[in-house]
């Protein structure tokens, strides 16, 4: 029941043996309601400061796990860094001593073997680049010089440097651009062109082609590599981008590869707020492309 003063709890009893009658007795529940009031006011608070210790206690666990990885990873960078230099010493010497021996007219098998020590010393020199340019991406310590790029003008620097070796293999260079620019390190872009076009004069046969494109489509520049080649097999495609995942060509005169180029080419491409995508077909050849944000144009 309820009355101006709160609820009431009425309890009723049966009594009497002749004549039976009944008995019932009231009691103000305002007293048990505050009790019950305080009582979950009591129970949350208990709850938050609960709740509040097991996230600092998760917390410094977190912390107390995570800086032992931190501290690796940042050792492995620096030891990266610090090879990659204390490499470039030694490379040098062996290569101008095979380059000097070459020179001092040695018999055929001489040459030959001075000829695989120059090439090997090239392979190492490219190895230690990619090596340090990964360790710099891992850190964020590369700096990107940016400017206005025409793209006819990227194409062809970029082409021209591939341009004997596609003569040689019998293939066919395309260049397809319209007359824009983009916003980016110089050096860089053209870095990724040629790891993009390398990738596809050593998928794509003899009599077949290679394009460099490009085109704006909505807010980006969409660069594109395109070839004829043999393509890439799906299961491949996932692991492109993971270091040293190599598929291999299907020519016995591909250059050589240290599985490294699409791994930097990616994160060059995403250091420009850019994206790059691979997508291929057996039997019809591979497609490469890279969004890069329209420049802004500046007063």
């Amino acid at each position: 029941n309820i009355t101006g003063q709160g609820c009431i709890r009425l309890l009723t009893y049966r009594t009497g043996t002749d004549v039976p009658y009944n008995l019932q007795a009231g009691r103000l529940l305002t007293d048990q309601d505050r009790v019950l009031e305080q009582y979950l006011m009591y129970l949350g608070l208990l709850g938050s400061i609960v709740s509040i210790l097991l996230a600092l206690i998760s917390w410094m666990l977190a912390g107390r796990s995570l800086g032992p990885a931190q501290k690796a990873w940042d050792q492995q960078q620096t030891f990266v860094s610090n090879a990659s230099h204390e490499l470039r010493t030694p490379l040098t010497f062996i290569r101008a001593t095979a380059d000097y021996s070459l020179r001092t007219d040695p018999n055929e098998e001489q040459a030959e073997q001075l000829r695989n020590i120059l090439a090997e010393c090239d392979y190492m020199d490219i190895l230690v680049d990619d090596l340090l340019l990964l360790s710099r991406l891992d850190a964020q310590r590369l700096v990107l010089e940016l400017s206005l790029i025409p793209l006819p003008k990227l194409f062809a620097e970029s082409l021209s440097r591939v341009q004997e070796r596609a003569d040689k293999e019998s293939i066919s260079l395309i260049s397809n651009s319209y007359d824009g620019a983009i916003y980016a390190d110089a050096t860089r872009i053209k870095q990724v062109l040629l790891i993009l076009l390398d990738n596809a004069l050593r998928f794509t046969p003899a009599g077949g082609k290679v394009e460099l494109s490009a085109q704006q489509t909505n807010k980006v520049v969409e660069i594109t590599v395109s070839d004829t080649g043999a393509g890439i097999q799906s299961k491949h495609l996932p692991h492109l981008f993971e270091r040293f995942y190599q598929v291999t060509s299907p020519k016995s005169s591909a250059s050589r590869s240290n599985g490294l180029g699409l791994s930097i080419a990616k994160t060059l491409i995403e250091a420009h707020s850019g994206s790059l995508k691979v997508e291929s077909e057996v039997g019809r050849g591979t497609r490469v492309n890279i969004n890069l944000p329209i420049p802004k144009k500046r007063a």
